[in-house]
């Protein structure tokens, strides 16, 4: 929720200097478990939007989905596509980017923030086998399968035709939220710091791997405690 909080607010800032006609407008699409606690934080970000003015800069979409599981992942791709495809009928854009295998155009993605996350603290001796699944499929196989799929929106192709000098569109970013415990050694929550150890790998690897040719930028941000209800227990 932090997030879809700034990127509203960094939205809804005072750019006088700039005409609505100026302005692009941001459109955010988030997901989650709970339809009541989606349904009340949309309400209260877009009140948000609609109360600046009438400026209009920012819209927020939810869609309930559990992307621990397969299912929940695949549901989530697919209101994805629709979202994406929606946005560029509605303001008659060219897409951007390209699935070379399929061989045709796809909207564009240009963010994609991968911050689900979850812990179950307990000396690693009891951890039961569903809990080490719960985890994995949770903080590691989520973020994997997530960006995969999402990879033919986020991937930028060249402006070869329009360009004399061959460059490509703006970039596209991938943002991992990993943790501190990634990085270092603790005494609790051994599952969690392997699945976000092997979150910067896969964050340097990616970035690698699709940098130049993809034009895809990937980062982790590996905070410490933040102050959520789960921390707090």
């Amino acid at each position: 929720k932090a997030i879809i909080d700034e990127l509203v607010a960094y939205s809804n800032r005072d750019n006088s200097s700039h005409s609505n006609e100026d302005s692009t407008k941001l459109h955010i699409l988030t997901c989650a478990r709970n339809a009541q606690d989606l349904h009340r934080c949309l309400q209260e970000w877009n009140a948000i939007n609609e109360g600046n003015n009438n400026r209009n800069n920012c819209h927020v979409h939810g869609v309930v989905a559990d992307v621990s599981t397969e299912q929940g992942r695949n549901d989530l791709v697919q209101e994805i596509r629709h979202w994406l495809t929606s946005i560029q009928t509605t303001n008659g854009q060219q897409n951007d980017s390209v699935d070379d295998s399929a061989d045709h155009y796809h909207p564009c993605l240009d963010i994609l923030i991968n911050n689900v996350g979850t812990n179950i603290r307990k000396p690693s001796v009891d951890y039961t086998s569903h809990e080490i699944d719960f985890l994995l499929q949770t903080n590691l196989r989520s973020m994997m399968d997530l960006t995969t799929q999402l990879h033919p929106y986020l991937q930028r192709r060249s402006n070869t035709g329009n360009n004399k000098n061959n460059n490509r569109l703006p970039t596209a970013s991938v943002v991992n939220i990993g943790s501190v415990a990634g990085v270092t050694c603790i005494k609790t929550g051994t599952i969690y710091a392997a699945t976000k150890a092997a979150m910067n790998q896969l964050t340097g690897n990616w970035a690698c791997e699709w940098g130049l040719s993809d034009g895809i930028r990937v980062n982790c941000v590996a905070p410490w405690y933040i102050k959520t209800e789960l921390a707090q227990q």
